[in-house]
């Protein structure tokens, strides 16, 4: 599982961010799966530092997840002639 590295440049890590991995592979339809990042700037982005303005892309990717699976399942049956 990639584990996320904590030093972010500029940018305290919550603690609260608990472990961050990605798990799909074995999943069922229904299964929880969950996603997370593994870059050691992440946080450093999404919470803003140096001065640099929060770009909260976690929190905008979360928000839009229904429709991105909407678009890539729609994708996947067209290319399967479904």
């Amino acid at each position: 599982m990639p584990q996320i590295t904590r030093a972010n440049p500029g940018a305290t890590v919550p603690g609260d961010l608990g472990e961050i991995m990605l798990v799909i592979a074995g999943a069922d339809l229904g299964d929880t799966i969950y996603l997370g990042y593994t870059a050691n700037y992440a946080a450093y982005v999404h919470y803003g530092a140096r001065g640099n303005a929060p770009r909260p892309w976690v929190t905008m990717v979360a928000q839009r997840w229904t429709a991105i699976v909407a678009a890539k399942a729609a994708e996947v049956k067209q290319r399967l002639g479904l």
